[in-house]
């Protein structure tokens, strides 16, 4: 998240590509997009509306704890490490768009991230993304978020 007490303190294409990441990150988050677990949440959620009108409250805690788990792992994938590189690769290409050179935008993003968050470096994924983001700034070709998930 962006911490605005030092949003006026960084320079203004690294508050770009800040604010490009955070839109990013928001974007890639499909809470309400059918999938397999929002389905499951759903249901559980109406089973348990159901349960409880009927008062057997064994069958309100089966159908609670099964929504329960459906509603974390769609928590889990939402916050996933694949989602904050998702994000980070957004900023990136909508970079582009704004005038920004890939290697010139990874830069900045990966000092906005350092400015603005005080990377903590017992954060594995944090400096995970930091260094990816250095990576790219120094023309390395750094592995898409995309091939994280094939291997």
């Amino acid at each position: 998240m962006i911490d605005f007490s030092r949003w006026q303190r960084i320079p203004q294409p690294q508050r770009d590509l800040l604010f490009l990441r955070e839109v990013g990150w928001f974007d890639t988050r499909n809470w309400f997009r059918p999938g397999l677990y929002q389905i499951v949440a759903a249901v559980g959620g109406v089973s348990v509306l159901a349960e409880l009108a009927s008062q057997n409250f064994f069958s309100v805690l089966l159908a609670g704890g099964v929504a329960g788990l459906a509603i974390r792992q769609v928590w889990q994938d939402m916050n996933s490490e694949t989602a904050q590189l998702d994000a980070d690769e957004f900023a990136l290409r909508r970079a582009q768009f704004r005038g920004y050179d890939r290697p010139e935008a990874a830069r900045q993003l990966a000092l906005a991230i350092e400015t603005t968050l005080q990377a903590d470096k017992t954060d594995i994924e944090t400096t995970l993304r930091l260094q990816r983001l250095q990576a790219i700034a120094r023309g390395v070709n750094a592995t898409s978020p995309q091939n994280f998930t094939e291997s």
